[in-house]
């Protein structure tokens, strides 16, 4: 689920502000879904944020997006609450919006769909996609589960941006994986940083493209494939890795002062790769050593 912060009679309240489903996201919705609209005011406790596969761009990305999500955070990870939960804890707004969807999900769903899952909430955990997420965790290295190329960028969980709204700040209780991106957790900066410079490359690009399905437009799905390269784990006294992890913080950082121009992800991912040209070529170097690459 993924929202627009809309105003409320002239006053934002922060605490329980309006959202309601992003017309973005239902265009990209299938059948039957792709009419359906819900809108209310839900508990800011819920809300986190997320980035879809086409938001990812080389060691950045284009937009970070609030979603309403009926989850708190544990010692051990996510838990995943339903109506009742909700309530009992006095997360009216919540509750009545995860009530309104599960009517949705009874009526619309498929018939296999509600034998496998009978609650939304257990849709929304689908093959523990939620709750193997690790919240506690500092940094998240994110990378698209579809399309031609791999992306990938890192994600300080402590470093969130806000979502403004009509000179309002929001901020997101923390960041949740979207099921269009592939993840890993870590709480030593360097590590992620490392991770994702071998990611990006061109390098491990091409290797993967053997792997890959091919469709009318060439190769598509990249899923798991990433984690089938001879990566190697992180090692801090290694100074291939350190430098790989320090052009990865270079490059984050000149994407996150790019102004895109470009509207479509591989526009957008051409742009950032241009933006960041001369460290990318010293990373791809670095990785094909790593990993014995011609």
């Amino acid at each position: 689920m993924e929202f627009e912060v809309q105003q409320t009679l002239g006053v934002i309240d922060v605490r329980r502000p309006r959202m309601r489903t992003s017309n973005e996201v239902k265009a990209e919705a299938k059948k039957p879904w792709t009419d359906i609209e819900l809108e209310g005011n839900i508990e800011a406790d819920f809300i986190y944020a997320t980035l879809l596969g086409g938001d990812l761009v080389p060691f950045g990305y284009t937009n970070m997006r609030p979603i309403a999500i009926p989850v708190e955070t544990g010692a051990s990870g996510f838990t995943i609450l339903d109506v009742g939960a909700l309530r009992n804890r006095g997360a009216v707004g919540m509750a009545s919006w995860l009530e309104r969807a599960q009517g949705l999900w009874e009526r619309y769903a498929s018939t296999r769909s509600l034998q496998d899952y009978p609650r939304v909430v257990d849709w929304l955990n689908y093959m523990g996609k939620l709750t193997q997420q690790q919240p506690k965790r500092r940094y998240v290295v994110l990378y698209n589960t579809s399309g031609t190329n791999l992306v990938s960028c890192v994600v300080s969980k402590q470093s969130l941006p806000a979502f403004r709204v009509d000179g309002a700040t929001i901020a997101p209780k923390n960041f949740i994986a979207e099921s269009t991106t592939y993840f890993y957790e870590t709480d030593e900066e360097r590590e992620a940083h490392y991770v994702c410079a071998v990611l990006n490359t061109p390098a491990a690009n091409e290797a993967i493209k053997p792997l890959q399905p091919r469709g009318l437009w060439g190769e598509r799905h990249i899923h798991r494939r990433p984690f089938m390269l001879p990566i190697p784990r992180f090692d801090e006294s290694n100074p291939k890795h350190i430098r790989l992890a320090e052009l990865s913080m270079s490059c984050h950082a000149k994407i996150a002062s790019l102004n895109f121009t470009k509207t479509t992800p591989a526009r957008a991912r051409e742009e950032a790769r241009r933006a960041v040209s001369k460290e990318l070529a010293e990373i791809d170097k670095i990785v094909r050593e790593l990993l014995e690459f011609k």
